[in-house]
């Protein structure tokens, strides 16, 4: 999945961090974990612009299958 970072606010994005998250959802609907994945964005983002497509999402955190 192809990532575009926008700048909505008034000044420069320097720094910050980004959360992907996702559900797995296991039989009948129950949602057993929410792995989720952080890193920074691609800065520095200028006011008003945008940056990207920027790769793709990271693949979630190891380990997490199971848990809740």
């Amino acid at each position: 999945m192809a990532v575009t970072f926008r700048n909505s606010g008034g000044t420069a994005a320097r720094s910050g961090t980004v959360t992907f998250a996702t559900h797995a959802i296991g039989a009948p609907g129950v949602d057993w974990a929410t792995p989720t994945s952080a890193r920074p964005p691609p800065v520095p983002i200028a006011a008003g612009a945008a940056r990207g497509p920027v790769g793709t999402a990271p693949p979630v955190e190891e380990g997490w299958a199971g848990s809740a």
